[in-house]
């Protein structure tokens, strides 16, 4: 006789996540995802990656399309715009969002680099992120408070704030619940703290004292919980990209780059014309995609980021200096092929 053993292994997920144990249904996913009108409860962001597996599970997944969508809007957004003061309306969000990334790049001065034997990586960056991990909350919440009153002052008839955010471009949305950006010590409900676990990493790594790439995706994640949470909107992108992203971010970014010698995170060496950052290049492209010969060419996201890679880069050819060189004098780009 031949005796078969089945051991049934059976997992309780917690409450919320099916009725019954055996059924498939699973919970709601909190935040992207998340059927319409469910309230969404703030936590902090953890690492969910180690396999390759889960790298493709994420890649199918509503957050994967969420941040693609979101580069893609804001390519989008400033097709065409020159970057000129004036070219287009800052909202009172990014405006005050902007004033936050001054008071960052103070603190570079306030922290001068360390003294020391390097090829990378000075200690003083550490210092300078713990500030940052401190403060930048606080700065973050004050923001975006104050620039939903404004939008909201702005939007009402009578000239006072009227509750939530302003309207159409004015940095929110009207029914926003301004109390949801205070910070939890606060009486807030943990939005503020869970989007500044996205804005602590897109400056750099405090212990590896490196930037890349991934860094600047967190910057992106940082934006995409903004618009989750409400506090920006679909009409403030090209805003954002061009005045917080193009200027107010890269510019502490490329100082904090010099001025405490971050190592690139996965230089690509000659093969690279930037070792730290691709979107300047991929939202630099959108702004030629139309005719911008009337405008300076010193505003253009391209323009100052080849600028950069040329001024700083001693691994590039002679003949890709000089095609590089050509590009800030274009008129147009032709459509890209669909």
């Amino acid at each position: 006789r031949v005796r078969v053993r089945v051991r049934v292994r059976v997992r309780v997920r917690g409450p919320g996540c099916g009725a019954r144990l055996g059924t498939s249904r699973r919970a709601p996913r909190r935040g992207l995802g998340a059927p319409q009108g469910l309230a969404m409860a703030a936590a902090a962001p953890r690492r969910a990656i180690f396999t390759e597996a889960q790298l493709r599970q994420f890649q199918r997944s509503t957050a994967h399309r969420a941040i693609v969508e979101l580069v893609k809007e804001g390519a989008r957004a400033i097709r065409g715009v020159s970057g000129e003061p004036g070219t287009i309306p800052v909202p009172p969000v990014v405006a005050r969002l902007k004033e936050a990334f001054a008071v960052f790049d103070g603190w570079i001065d306030d922290i001068p680099p360390i003294n020391q034997p390097m090829r990378f990586g000075n200690r003083a960056f550490v210092d300078w992120h713990r500030r940052l991990m401190s403060d930048g909350p606080a700065l973050i919440s004050h923001a975006i408070h104050v620039g939903l009153a404004e939008a909201s002052a702005a939007a009402s008839p009578t000239g006072s704030p009227g509750g939530g955010g302003g309207g159409s471009g004015g940095g929110g949305g009207s029914d926003v619940d301004v109390d949801r950006f205070r910070l939890a010590d606060d009486g807030g409900s943990g939005y503020i703290e869970e989007s500044c676990a996205y804005l602590f990493q897109c400056f750099g790594h405090p212990g590896r004292i490196d930037y890349g790439t991934g860094h600047e995706t967190s910057f992106v994640m940082w934006w995409l919980c903004l618009r989750e949470a409400g506090a920006l909107t679909e009409n403030d992108t090209a805003a954002f990209v061009l005045e917080i992203f193009g200027k107010a971010y890269l510019g502490v970014t490329r100082r904090l780059q010099m001025v405490y010698m971050l190592e690139p995170a996965g230089s690509h060496g000659v093969w690279g014309l930037d070792d730290f950052h691709c979107l300047p290049f991929l939202w630099g492209a959108a702004q030629l995609c139309e005719d911008l010969s009337e405008q300076r060419t010193g505003v253009r996201l391209l323009t100052r980021t080849l600028t950069r890679s040329l001024s700083r880069s001693r691994s590039l050819s002679l003949s890709r200096r000089l095609s590089l060189t050509r590009i800030p004098a274009l008129k147009s780009e032709p459509e890209p092929a669909p």
